[in-house]
């Protein structure tokens, strides 16, 4: 098992990998060899940030550190849209000895390190968050506006050929820290937390006809 949220307070470090030690009724105890923690996650929410750790996705292994890795770095299908330098490099740095990577194409592989990603996937949302991450999320949704109350938000749904009423989205304005403007998707992470997407703001002129 690994926590998948640090919790200074319970003492539990993200990535932090621990055995199974005893179940006893809803309460488990886990051991890393050296000290036992005792979690209830039916009864303690706090507790809930725990998963299995025969295997984890290459962000959530981001911080670990252990002395073998095995990798799938797909490039067919809906893999290739994981793919980038990235990925890559979290992939292979998470080793202390050895490091193995399974892919169904190497010269595409390789190809695809070169390339830096910049748009977000769906395993990218869904990966739980921090606290900090949470507020800011929180804090940015609560100023912004919906995108049909804004000129520039009613264009890009034109573009996209969506009614004002059909869309979440919501338009953040620029700021000083993002002079580009975003547009804002809420989402839910694995862990139930509040979070979503942020992207920057087509440019409708450029791309109109």
């Amino acid at each position: 098992m690994h926590f998948s949220k640090s919790d200074n307070e319970r003492g539990f470090v993200a990535n932090s990998v621990w055995s199974v030690s005893e179940i006893k009724g809803d309460s488990v105890t886990l051991t890393d060899g050296r000290q036992t923690r005792t979690v209830n996650p039916a009864a303690e929410r706090a507790e809930q940030h725990i998963d299995l750790a025969y295997a984890v996705t290459v962000n959530g292994s981001q911080g670990a550190s252990e002395p073998f890795s095995i990798s799938l770095q797909g490039t067919e299908g809906g893999r290739r849209q994981m793919v980038s330098f990235e990925s890559a490099y979290v992939a292979l740095s998470r080793m202390k000895q050895h490091a193995q990577v399974y892919t169904d194409n190497r010269e595409k592989w390789v190809a695809a390190m070169e390339k830096s990603q910049a748009k977000s996937t769906a395993h990218d949302i869904l990966e739980p968050r921090g606290d900090r991450a949470v507020a800011n999320a929180a804090r940015l949704t609560a100023t912004a506006k919906a995108l049909g109350e804004v000129p520039a938000g009613r264009a890009a749904l034109r573009q996209a050929g969506l009614q004002p009423e059909s869309s979440m989205a919501k338009f953040i304005s620029p700021g000083r820290k993002y002079p580009q403007p975003h547009v804002a998707l809420p989402a839910f992470d694995l862990q139930r937390q509040a979070g979503g997407r942020l992207a920057e703001y087509p440019d409708v002129r450029r791309r109109a006809p």
